[in-house]
């Protein structure tokens, strides 16, 4: 039989006829196959069956650690097996850079650029399977940059604790140093976090004490960048002036929910109190306009005595009014007893917005928001009323909330009450100011820069915590929406007349199809196109084709609408398709001759060029020698 020839053989396998002598076949999947084989010679035949037992094979997959110059990579296998199999073992081949069998192998390439790597993975029945991926180690990365926010250079700092903000390109971490001098000498570095704010405990630092600080900014590849140098000076009120009383909403006793005691926090221990629980104010809770602090509130039958006498010249009361658009009465903020007379120092004067003047106390020596006037309008807004007293005034008995228990209640809240022993300088009031604005009134923020990889409008907001704002597009609202790549500013007013601005950049994704004017020969035409648009994006000219390349031939504008998956839209700049017809108009005329010294010339435009057989490069060409004259 051996000497039979063979005219050709047939193979079934997965009920497709194979003509082939050949025996590979790669199986559409695993299991049991039966395979046909028909051998054909001359009018004789031969047909065996037998059954092929296809293995399943394992997935090979691995996942690349950060790529970083003159670093070695790690590698990580998430190869898997199928069902009722396990991954034996794993090969790896680094191109030019050896090869490892270890499940997840850290390797250091000789050199940047790039390079593939192949993984085949081994499973337990014998079965294989191979992935190849190029990787490129670039030559260098980009190093980050850190822009400080907040605390402004040099501010103080009254409270307990500091917000630390700044933004950052190309860094994925961050630590904070500080030192109590500026050459860092002797420093503290903060645990390394993603955030770009750190909420810094300065409790423990000495008033006037400055602490410098400044970021160190981490890249993905573990470089270190230190921000430039920013201080701050920690301060307290106590620092400004001799205190006479200092109260604040946050420092009560509170007894059902009712405030029976509003500490003194000057030291004197000259409380506030209240025995009796139906004349007890309450705590109304985060307050926006005071950013989020608490105010004790006093809704118009309540009343807070003092324990003893108050000495002092100035005074600041952050307050609002909420029993109407004018007072019903002379509603008492704060009076108390002077001597053997009435004092009545913050109070309503009925059927107004004004504070009553009253001579006695702080006559017209009163201050709204910094401006010196009695009017509270709108009264529904947090302000800060100061007053001073050209003499020393000494209250027996102070009393917060009504006017000397005359049953003209205050209906509103108040947030923080700070009186001086003398009168301030304008520094020192600059400094109550600047502790109630940092206390009070943060700044306006709108938040870092932000890239748009679509062509969705971007909402910018201020926050609602301001009474007016302006914005660069002439909006006054407190959002503005957007939808074209610059640089928006706010700039933002408080209910305390604080003023404050912010700027953000928005950046949109930037495609074109050309220049603003391309010139065509008539009859020809040129390709307009869009590049690197993301995939599932959609295209509409003006000609109606939906494409992102066109064939531009006919003169006239060529605008380009490209949707984003979200059905944005995005008009890009246009181009003018302009045809010359300088090779169907250009004509020398026919053959004749010319006397020597003539010109002949081709239509002069001044966008053309011009090649004579002849020497000559202009549109006018003299005639100097007997020569036959064309354009090539």
């Amino acid at each position: 039989m051996s000497d039979i020839a063979i005219d050709s053989t047939v193979w079934i396998i997965e009920n497709q006829i194979i003509n082939t002598d050949t025996n590979k076949h790669v199986f559409s999947s695993f299991g049991n196959f039966p395979i046909w084989v028909s051998a054909y010679s001359g009018e004789c035949s031969s047909t065996s069956k037998d059954t092929i037992i296809v293995k399943p094979s394992p997935t090979a997959a691995f996942i690349v650690g950060k790529l970083c110059p003159n670093q070695a990579i790690n590698f990580t296998t998430t190869s898997f097996a199928p069902e009722f199999e396990q991954i034996d073992s794993v090969q790896w081949i680094f191109q030019n850079n050896g090869t490892s069998k270890e499940s997840n192998p850290e390797k250091l390439f000789s050199t940047n650029g790039e390079f593939e790597v192949t993984q085949i993975a081994y499973a337990s029945n014998e079965c294989k399977d191979t992935i190849n991926q190029t990787i490129t180690i670039p030559q260098t990365v980009s190093l980050p940059q850190t822009n400080i926010l907040s605390p402004s250079q040099g501010e103080k700092i009254f409270e307990n604790a500091v917000l630390l903000s700044w933004t950052a390109e190309d860094a994925i971490s961050y630590s904070v140093e500080t030192s109590v001098d500026s050459e860092f000498s002797t420093s503290t570095i903060s645990e390394i976090h993603t955030n770009q704010y750190l909420e810094y405990d300065i409790s423990s630092i000495a008033n006037k004490d400055s602490l410098w600080w400044r970021v160190i900014a981490i890249n993905e590849c573990g470089d270190e960048v230190k921000s430039e140098t920013n201080f701050f000076i920690v301060s307290s009120i106590e620092q400004i002036a001799p205190l006479a009383l200092w109260y604040r909403s946050d420092s009560v006793h509170l007894a059902l929910d009712k405030v029976d005691t509003l500490y003194d926090m000057s030291g004197k221990s000259n409380h506030l109190v209240q025995h009796t629980k139906s004349t007890q104010p309450t705590v109304k809770q985060s307050i926006s306009q005071l950013n989020n602090k608490d105010v004790v509130y006093f809704s118009g039958s309540e009343r807070l005595n003092s324990i003893k006498p108050v000495v002092f010249q100035e005074l600041y009361v952050l307050f609002n009014w909420e029993g109407g658009d004018q007072f019903s009465a002379y509603n008492g903020l704060l009076s108390g007893s002077s001597g053997s007379g009435s004092s009545n120092l913050l109070c309503g004067t009925t059927g107004s917005t004004n504070f009553y003047n009253e001579p006695s106390s702080f006559a017209a020596n009163i201050w709204i928001n910094g401006m010196k006037q009695l009017n509270i309008s709108p009264v529904l807004d947090y302000k800060i009323a100061r007053g001073y007293s050209n003499t020393v005034k000494t209250i027996s008995t102070l009393q917060l909330g009504d006017l000397r228990t005359t049953g003209a209640y205050w209906k509103g809240g108040v947030a923080e009450i700070l009186a001086f022993s003398t009168v301030l300088t304008t520094i020192q009031r600059e400094e109550v100011e600047q502790y109630i604005k940092s206390r009070y009134a943060q700044p306006v923020k709108v938040g870092g820069d932000i890239v748009k990889t679509d062509f969705c409008d971007t909402v910018i907001r201020a926050g609602e915590n301001f009474v007016s704002y302006l914005w660069n597009t002439g909006a006054t609202s407190s959002s503005i929406s957007v939808n074209s790549t610059g640089t928006y500013s706010v700039t933002a007013t408080d209910n305390f007349g604080f003023v404050s601005s912010d700027t953000v950049q928005v950046l949109y994704p930037t495609y074109t199809i050309g220049a603003d004017t391309v010139f065509v020969c008539a009859g020809d035409s040129i390709e307009l196109s869009v590049q690197d648009v993301p995939i599932g994006y959609g295209y509409l000219w003006n000609r109606t084709d939906t494409t992102p390349t066109l064939w531009a031939k006919a003169e006239g504008w060529n605008t380009l609408i490209v949707s984003d998956i979200n059905g944005c839209k995005k008009e890009l700049d246009s181009t003018y398709i302009a045809l010359d017809f300088f090779d169907t108009t250009s004509f020398l005329g026919a053959d004749t001759s010319f006397c020597m010294g003539n010109e002949i010339s081709i239509n002069c435009i001044n966008s053309n060029t011009y090649t004579w057989s002849s020497e000559g490069e202009q549109c006018i060409l003299s005639l100097l020698q007997r020569t036959n004259i064309y354009l090539p």
